[in-house]
C-alpha cells in the first residue's frame, strides 16, 4: 500500500498547523513503514486529502472512485 499525502498550495500553509501534521504525518507513516509519497504524479493507492484549496476540491473530484 502506498498513500499519498496530497497537499496542494503547501507554500500558503507550510508554517501553519496544518503544514505541521503533514511532517507529523510523514514521520507517522515511515515510522509505521508505509511508503507515501507526496507527488500526485506518481502511483497511490490511497489518497489523504491536507489542504482544502480550489485545486484540492478538484484533485478529490477528479480522482473520486
Amino acid at each position: 500500500m502506498k498513500v499519498l499525502l496530497y497537499s496542494g498550495d503547501l507554500r500558503f500553509i507550510k508554517h501553519s498547523g496544518l503544514g505541521k501534521a503533514v511532517e507529523h504525518q510523514k514521520t507517522a507513516l515511515a515510522s509505521a513503514g508505509v511508503i507515501y509519497t507526496t507527488d500526485p504524479a506518481d502511483t497511490y493507492d490511497i489518497i489523504h486529502m491536507n489542504t482544502y484549496f480550489p485545486k484540492s476540491v478538484i484533485f478529490a473530484k477528479k480522482n473520486e472512485t
